[in-house]
């Protein structure tokens, strides 16, 4: 995933920024019905919900505006049945992909909003060795 946070992201403020994958066809339904400030408000209770290995992965990050990323190489140790990615935005909005294997993807962090291009929103997603 090539990864870009504008200067003026988030409206000059962090963004937290995660990255779930997931096996469950319920939870996958759930997730993309869900907006990034209520994923990132019930991830606690969604990762204690699915706690067997397999079930659920969550690969979580925070960047400052402006900060330089680029490529980010992201491991799984699951096989997901669907993808997602949520940034949590002061403003609220959607903020919310579902990305599926594949080529690379990217992310942009802008001011109000993340928008993800490439590929119809397809994601290199690495199996752990």
């Amino acid at each position: 995933m090539r990864l870009h946070v504008e200067p003026r992201a988030n409206r000059d403020q962090p963004v937290a920024f995660d990255l779930v994958a997931v096996r469950s066809r319920d939870l996958a339904a759930a997730l993309l019905k869900m907006k990034a400030v209520e994923w990132f408000a019930k991830k606690e209770q969604i990762r204690s919900d699915y706690p067997g290995k397999g079930d659920l992965d969550i690969r979580s990050w925070e960047w400052v505006p402006g900060q330089a990323v680029g490529e980010l190489p992201v491991h799984l140790n699951i096989r997901p049945r669907a993808t997602f990615l949520f940034a949590l935005y002061q403003g609220g909005g959607e903020n919310r992909a579902r990305v599926e294997p594949g080529e690379w993807a990217t992310v942009v962090l802008g001011p109000d909003k993340m928008t993800v291009s490439g590929s119809a929103h397809r994601l290199t997603l690495l199996k752990r060795p």
